[in-house]
């Protein structure tokens, strides 16, 4: 008997920001996930370049592609490697 494959790879961490934040995550939401003391600590730090992501102004908001967060932390070594399964 014929075992069926199931290939059920767990979530890169890209995919795991994506279905919680969507494309874009906003800035308080970056606060939280990369435990920067406040928004002001976090901007300083991305204008400074020591954070390399971009952050966009839509209306009102400050927001960063989730993909590229996603590749600051793989990049850093915070979190696993793109296609790992950690």
């Amino acid at each position: 008997m014929q075992e069926e494959s199931t290939d059920q790879t767990p979530p890169t961490l890209e995919n795991r920001l994506v279905a919680k934040y969507g494309e874009l995550i906003e800035l308080q939401e970056l606060v939280q996930l990369l435990k920067y003391p406040s928004p002001l600590a976090l901007k300083r730090a991305v204008a400074s370049g020591k954070l390399n992501i971009e952050l966009v102004q839509i209306g009102s908001r400050k927001v960063a592609a989730t993909r590229d967060v996603a590749t600051l932390l793989v990049t850093s070594g915070l979190s696993e490697r793109p296609g790992s399964t950690h």
